[in-house]
């Protein structure tokens, strides 16, 4: 994650990494229902997310955004399902993510 300086010196997590966090925890539970329905069977899911934030706009500078300018969730599926369902299943739960499409 690209905080640019506003990661604490303490170790602990910060509201930005608990978002991310949650994005990988909704994306999961949908990957959940949505292979139940398709009837798409998976071993295992591993997630990595990452983003980047310009901290100037907490600093109120004029037209620097105070939100993620950029954030990349992957998603590896351990599956032997075909191509095909692998990218229905993908655009099912992009679809119905409710934190993915916030």
């Amino acid at each position: 994650m690209n905080l640019n300086g506003l990661l604490d010196t303490n170790g602990g997590r910060n509201p930005f990494e608990y978002l991310l966090g949650a994005l990988s925890t909704c994306t999961s539970i949908i990957v959940s229902y949505a292979a139940k329905e398709q009837d798409f069977e998976y071993s295992g899911l591993d997630f990595s997310a990452d983003a980047t934030l310009d901290p100037r706009g907490f600093r109120a500078i004029e037209d620097v955004t105070t939100y993620f300018q950029m954030v990349k969730i992957n998603v590896t599926v351990k599956t032997n399902e075909n191509d095909d369902q692998l990218r229905k299943l993908k655009e099912t739960v992009e679809k119905r993510c409710p934190i993915f499409n916030y």
